[in-house]
């Protein structure tokens, strides 16, 4: 059984990314990272798409984040 795959905020993806919301915004906007459109404004980025993020740029993910 797999788990299912947790939507995480532009705030909160920042925070996991260890980048800035404008940071993951700016990626998101530039195509290295893909994310969700949940509102006229509102994105969302899959907790998967943000782990490919972190090995395709060789970054490492804010340790014990939930």
């Amino acid at each position: 059984m797999q788990l299912p795959d947790r939507l995480l905020n532009v705030r909160e993806a920042a925070h996991y990314l260890r980048l800035t919301p404008e940071g993951v915004r700016k990626a998101r906007r530039q195509g290295r990272l893909s994310g969700v459109h949940l509102k006229e404004k509102e994105w969302g980025f899959r907790q998967s798409e943000l782990d490919r993020y972190l090995t395709r740029y060789n970054r490492h993910p804010l340790i014990n984040s939930q």
